[in-house]
């Protein structure tokens, strides 16, 4: 063979003008072989680095790139279409499928972020509730049932108003207005809501409806005139602050019905004399009692397990506890009889009754024995003492 010097520059466009020359057309499908050919020729191996090298120079010659790049534009996509990448990019045009806009509907009770279903757009949501509503009802002057609308960011209005029969519009009015002293509740009410006479200084009910089985949490808390004489014996609970201040109140006894008696229930009822607790009575708040200085005697029965932190506190007059659980009733702190004379309080002494059986038991568990051993408490036996039964 001739001496030549082959070299891309020289082998490149004699395989073009070649390919030409025998009536083709110089693509890479026709001169990529012959390169592996001419290598092969000359005494070389074809290989990926040396054909591909030549294929890059070739580009030029054939009228090309190899192919377009994978590159994909960012797009800024703002509704559903067809959206076009720069040109030389692959995968154009792009079509593009935008999430609706549908949020959906939501229960929402309170601040907070709440998140909608997978696939709806603007998600999560945050929330700003309104702040809850207070219990204040406009002074409303009522003569007949029926609807009356509250000033705007009232709780509960519109308000429906059923009028007591036989009440008078003018009982219920004072109710709102706090200008009745003694108003007619109706006769077939069942419950006394949470704070429904709450701070109604002037409020002097004896008596409430014969139905009444359940007192709402400071349902009559500071009522300092409240001057009821008993409970209703359908009675079964007593919500937290349901009477606390009602200075005035001077029950001797609850009904036997009662379970539940919450937290600070009766907190400074400084004339509340009771001398037993319901029989069917099993839960006592902390410091439903507290500042109780009239009870000096009091009978609580088997059905109670445990004594509340506060609850006896600052009752200076409670001589004697009577327990009737027939295991030893805990108590839950030391404190839950400060300030009376079960710890000495006004120089005075105290009295516990237990079953016989379990005296030793008492002055031995925790708290029991630390206000016993203080010395101003004893233990004495049920049996054989006025509260046997």
């Amino acid at each position: 063979m001739p001496d030549t010097n082959f070299n891309t520059d020289t082998v490149v466009p004699a395989l073009g003008e070649i390919t030409t020359a025998l009536g083709g057309t110089p693509t890479a499908k026709t001169v990529v072989p012959a390169i592996g050919e001419i290598v092969t020729a000359l005494g070389g191996t074809p290989t990926a680095d040396t054909v591909v090298e030549a294929v890059e120079e070739l580009r030029d010659v054939i009228g090309g790139g190899v192919g377009p790049s994978v590159d994909v534009d960012p797009l800024s996509v703002t509704s559903n279409g067809t959206y076009t990448a720069e040109s030389g990019h692959a995968y154009s045009p792009v079509s593009v499928n935008v999430p609706t806009v549908q949020v959906d509907s939501l229960s929402v009770t309170e601040n907070g972020t709440y998140t909608p279903t997978t696939g709806h757009a603007y998600g999560p949501v945050s929330v700003a509730v309104p702040s809850a509503p207070s219990t204040e009802v406009d002074p409303i002057t009522i003569t007949a049932n029926g609807t009356y609308t509250a000033q705007s960011g009232h709780a509960y209005s519109p308000v429906t108003v059923n009028v007591p029969s036989g009440g008078g519009s003018s009982d219920l009015k004072g109710i709102i207005e706090g200008t009745a002293t003694t108003p007619a509740l109706p006769s077939d009410l069942t419950k006394i809501r949470d704070s429904a006479f709450r701070d109604y200084t002037s409020l002097a009910l004896t008596s409430l409806p014969s139905g009444v089985a359940e007192i709402g949490d400071y349902a009559f808390n500071n009522c300092t005139n409240l001057a009821l004489t008993s409970l209703p014996s359908a009675l079964t609970s007593i919500g937290q602050y349901a009477f606390g201040g009602c200075t005035n109140l001077a029950l001797t006894s609850l009904p036997n019905g009662v379970t539940s008696i919450e937290q600070y229930a009766f907190q400074n009822c400084t004339n509340l004399a009771l001398t037993s607790l319901p029989s069917a009575l099993t839960s006592i708040g902390q410091r439903a009692f507290l500042n109780c200085r009239s009870i000096a005697r009091l009978d609580i029965p088997a059905s109670v397990s445990n004594i509340p932190q506060f609850t006896f506190n600052g009752c200076n007059a409670l001589q004697t506890l009577v327990l009737r659980k027939s295991t030893v009733c805990t108590l839950n702190a030391v404190n839950a009889l400060q300030n009376t004379p079960m710890r000495g309080y006004g120089g005075l002494t105290g009295t516990v009754y237990v079953p016989q059986a379990l005296i030793e038991s008492y002055k031995a568990a925790s708290n029991w024995s630390t206000i016993f051993n203080e010395g101003h408490m004893t233990f004495a036996a049920i049996e054989g003492s006025e509260w046997e039964l």
